[in-house]
């Protein structure tokens, strides 16, 4: 009877744990437009992999996990420069006020425009239209290799 009772305790913790962290994870998206985060996202010289550099500042009193979902897109400042599709999911956990930089991994995604230069400027975005959006959750659990993931962007991307 002790052994149902210490379980059925412990499972109440698990859930209630879980069900608290769903509560304080927000987008970086909706984190930024409603003025809890501010944000400085800059190239890193490259359109593959880790190749966007992200400073989130915490405007908010308490802690809370942005989610840098897989499928959002990033949009360069600059129009001759290439967009970034984020292709892994990124949780970032910030204190009241903390400051934190990030790299974002993530592909180019218009194949007819310039790679990113170093400390290139880009906006937060939105997420990608339905295919590329599922190309990016798809890539995110994949194992393949930098060059065949661009492959598989720019073909859904630019329809190559």
């Amino acid at each position: 009877m002790k052994n149902k009772v210490f379980v059925f305790t412990l499972l109440t913790l698990l859930c209630a744990n879980f069900l608290f962290a769903r509560k304080d994870t927000v987008s970086i998206e909706k984190a930024f437009l409603s003025k809890m985060i501010k944000l400085d996202i800059k190239g890193k010289g490259g359109y593959q992999g880790p190749c966007i550099g992200m400073l989130i500042k915490s405007q908010f009193n308490d802690s809370m996990v942005v989610f840098i979902e897989a499928g959002r897109r990033l949009d360069s400042k600059d129009s001759t420069q290439q967009d970034i599709l984020v292709v892994k999911d990124l949780f970032v956990t910030l204190s009241s006020n903390q400051e934190k930089k990030v790299d974002v991994t993530g592909y180019c995604c218009q194949a007819h425009n310039g790679a990113p230069k170093e400390k290139s400027i880009f906006s937060v975005g939105a997420l990608a239209d339905k295919d590329l959006y599922n190309l990016g959750r798809y890539l995110n659990a994949a194992k393949l290799t930098p060059s065949s993931i661009q492959n598989a962007v720019w073909c859904i991307s630019d329809k190559n």
